[in-house]
């Protein structure tokens, strides 16, 4: 058996996997703006897409086990937001491939980095918040779409000592007093 020279990053992931992502993302951009065309019959690259997409976050959260139903509905939205994110996201992918990059930090760094910050910011906002857009509260509608809430990432760093909260667990105000003590809490 040959053992496999390539360093894996923190988050599992190889550049080997970097350089697929960037390929099947340009492969995926191609083949959506053939089937918007009418030349192919309308088949399942949204998956594919999903797949992408979610191993891209992946490598941009730092996170190696996303949901890829929650991925394509994050997918989904942020191209309603921006007709041109489909752009975006093939750049952001190839920049990333070529940079070489461990992880989100080492690509940050770069020049490249800089310039597609925006686009990395946008998807990892969509997997922490849990919602894709601005909401605007002095508005009965907004551009901001729901995608999850208990697998928001937000979560995940006081998981082990705190709830998901689902409801108010208080009175009104009930966060105004300290608690006497954290057993009751």
């Amino acid at each position: 058996m040959s053992q496999s020279r390539e360093k894996s990053t923190t988050s599992g992931v190889t550049r080997r996997s970097f350089l697929q992502i960037g390929i099947a993302l340009t492969g995926a951009f191609a083949l959506d703006t053939e089937l918007r065309a009418g030349s192919l019959p309308a088949q399942a690259p949204a998956v594919m897409q999903a797949d992408t997409f979610a191993s891209l976050s992946g490598f941009l959260t730092g996170k190696t086990q996303l949901d890829t139903t929650l991925a394509a509905r994050a997918l989904t939205q942020l191209r309603a937001l921006d007709p041109g994110f489909d752009g975006k996201l093939s750049a952001l992918s190839e920049v990333i491939a070529v940079s070489r990059a461990k992880t989100m930090d080492d690509f940050l760094a770069t020049e490249a980095g800089a310039r597609n910050r925006a686009t990395a910011t946008t998807i990892v906002s969509a997997w922490y918040l849990g919602y894709t857009g601005t909401p605007d509260l002095s508005k009965m509608a907004d551009a901001s779409r729901f995608v999850t809430y208990r697998e928001a990432l937000m979560f995940a760093p006081t998981l082990d000592v705190s709830i998901i909260p689902t409801f108010s667990r208080g009175k009104n105000g009930f966060w105004h007093e300290p608690p006497a003590t954290l057993a009751t809490d």
